[in-house]
């Protein structure tokens, strides 16, 4: 019984490491939308008991769309992200969320995926600074 909870252990830790940032390439290559906006909303919540993520809602006007063509510039648009939030125990490693999730007002470049009905901001690094306005 010890052999297999070491080597369920081990194989976890294995599978569960964080993710590496992706390349720019590896960024434009994965999304099925890149867009230029500014962040008008951030709603947030907190899911979980053991193990706790916050999950945001984050609202964008579109300013330009560099990849999908089923968004337009004046667009309003719904991302969606997440990070670790503290929990009732010692987080198991793993998946470390977002990096960077921006704040009302920001200027922003994201990498989205399409899901369902919304979109999803990529893992862990989608979101970008946008260069300055013209």
């Amino acid at each position: 019984m010890k052999i297999a909870a070491v080597s369920l252990v081990a194989t976890t830790g294995v599978a569960l490491s964080a993710v590496p940032p992706l390349s720019p390439e590896d960024l434009e290559e994965q999304a099925t939308h890149v867009v230029i906006g500014e962040v008008v909303e951030v709603e947030s919540k907190v899911k979980g008991i053991t193990v706790r993520n916050r999950h945001y809602e984050i609202t964008v006007e579109v300013e330009s769309v560099a990849k999908g063509d089923d968004l337009k510039a004046g667009a309003r648009i719904v991302v969606r992200a997440w990070q670790p939030a503290a929990g009732l125990g010692p987080r198991p490693p793993g998946l470390q969320g977002h990096s960077d999730v921006p704040g009302k007002g920001d200027r922003i470049k994201v990498f989205l995926r399409k899901s369902g009905d919304g979109y999803e901001v990529l893992h862990p690094n989608g979101f970008g600074s946008a260069p300055p306005k013209p």
